[in-house]
């Protein structure tokens, strides 16, 4: 009797850690920058051309970025980043972008661009800096490389008006550099035949 116990006891739990797995990989975790659609896309190429992209091939990009940061639990589970977040920090740079901050020769920029002042997400909440204050923008530059970065960058550059004024409280006027965890190779193959 003990024996059947047991052995019931056991197919219970060995069909729970089936059940287990077979939701944890097909449950995504998103890492992404959480932003809006932008009202327009410039891609800068590793050699500093500038094609402009069609309609299409925005919506594309803005497809493969989303994409990008997306993976299985099961997978974020095993390399121990299930319940990692994108860490922001500090660039000491006003009116920062690829080629003031950093140019990598191997390295495509793809840079959202917002009409509107966005203000920057952090997970699921508005963030705020340690003085409580907003921080607003109207361009994101993504840094796309070859290799399969754990860390992705993601240049946050705060608003400026017409006259170059930063609209972001004093405190608060570096660019925010967000590192998600992508693999944005899709994205640098679909570049590369622009």
């Amino acid at each position: 009797m003990a024996k059947k116990i047991i052995a019931t006891i056991s197919l219970v739990l060995i069909g729970l850690l089936i059940v287990a797995t077979i939701v944890m990989a097909n449950v995504k975790v998103d890492y992404s920058v959480r932003c809006n659609a932008p009202d327009d896309i410039i891609v800068v190429t590793p050699s500093g051309s500038m094609p402009d992209p069609s309609t299409e091939q925005e919506q594309e990009i803005v497809k493969l970025i989303s994409n990008a940061s997306k993976r299985s639990s099961l997978s974020a589970l095993f390399d121990g980043s299930l319940f990692d977040k994108a860490r922001i920090e500090d660039v000491n740079s006003s009116n920062a972008s690829p080629t003031t901050i950093v140019k990598k020769s191997n390295c495509y920029y793809v840079q959202y661009v917002y009409n509107e002042a966005q203000v920057l997400k952090y997970g699921k909440e508005d963030y705020k800096d340690a003085n409580g204050s907003l921080y607003y923008y109207k361009r994101l530059w993504f840094e796309v490389s070859t290799s399969n970065e754990e860390d992705v960058t993601v240049y946050i550059v705060p608003w400026f008006d017409t006259d170059g004024v930063n609209k972001n409280p004093k405190s608060d006027n570096y660019t925010k550099v967000y590192k998600v965890s992508a693999d944005l190779t899709a994205l640098y193959d679909y570049l590369k035949t622009l």
